[in-house]
């Protein structure tokens, strides 16, 4: 059996929502999720795990989505093509993360997020670790899902909801950070806030993010989004698009400062 499910043990330290869809395989925590496209969800993970804190994801095999249909009793309609495996964000061990401070890991977020246009970076798409450093996930509106949002100018102005660029926001805070913290808000506009320990710092770190994502580019990335089962016709759209968006990348990041330290 390659996949068990949590003992009653395991249960209490995990959040109770996120439970009842857990497994453990290779001494990991995974949430088994549907989705109604697996490729983008992983092109995320795999396009921006080197310089990003982005929960670790993977794809089905046959024989493991048959195995996870016997232990949750799935229904037909759950197949390898709508359902995918990420590993709990909070359980990602300090050494594991290339961002290892709060300002590193926010600022590669932020940048990552506005190249690719992924416009939900809210706290319940990430979670953060026993050293308070946050672990991200969920892209399934990136990579031209939206078309309405590839452009940076309707990007970062259109605000229907706390979902959305216009909303999000960078604050300073002396003490530690956890999920919990930043789920329990009183407005559901501060769901778009980050937190760091230093603007300064931060600051700093976005010009860095900036280079990691022109580095990225310059390398191969067609073949990544290929080996995220991407036909070829799609892959050539997805790959056009990251490089237009690299060219208005530095306006964009300033236009984006605008608004995160309102």
């Amino acid at each position: 059996m390659n996949f068990r499910l949590l003992t009653d043990e395991e249960k209490i330290t995990i959040n109770s929502t996120l439970a009842p869809n857990v497994v453990f395989q290779d001494n990991k925590f995974w949430y088994v999720k549907k989705t109604p496209d697996v490729k983008r969800p992983f092109l995320g993970y795999i396009l921006g795990k080197s310089f990003c804190n982005i929960a670790e994801t993977k794809l089905l095999s046959d024989e493991e989505m048959m195995e996870l249909k016997t232990l949750f009793s799935f229904n037909i309609d759950a197949s390898k093509d709508n359902t995918l495996l990420v590993r709990l964000a909070s359980s990602h061990k300090l050494e594991e993360l290339p961002c290892q401070t709060i300002e590193k890991a926010v600022a590669t977020e932020l940048i990552y997020s506005t190249w690719i246009r992924r416009r939900d970076t809210h706290a319940l798409n990430r979670e953060y670790n026993p050293q308070g450093i946050p672990v991200f996930y969920d892209f399934h509106i990136a990579f031209l899902a939206e078309l309405k949002w590839i452009h940076s100018t309707l990007f970062f102005k259109d605000s229907p909801d706390y979902g959305h660029p216009p909303s999000w926001k960078v604050k300073e805070v002396s003490e530690g950070v956890t999920t919990e913290r930043v789920r329990d808000v009183t407005t559901q506009s501060s769901l778009a806030w980050h937190y760091v320990r230093s603007i300064k710092q931060f600051v700093k770190e976005l010009s860095d993010a900036e280079e990691s994502v022109k580095q990225l580019a310059s390398t191969d990335i067609h073949s990544l989004i290929i080996s995220a089962s991407f036909d070829l016709p799609e892959a050539d759209r997805i790959e056009d698009f990251l490089r237009k968006n690299l060219i208005t990348l530095h306006s964009d990041i300033e236009e984006m400062k605008k608004i995160i330290f309102k």
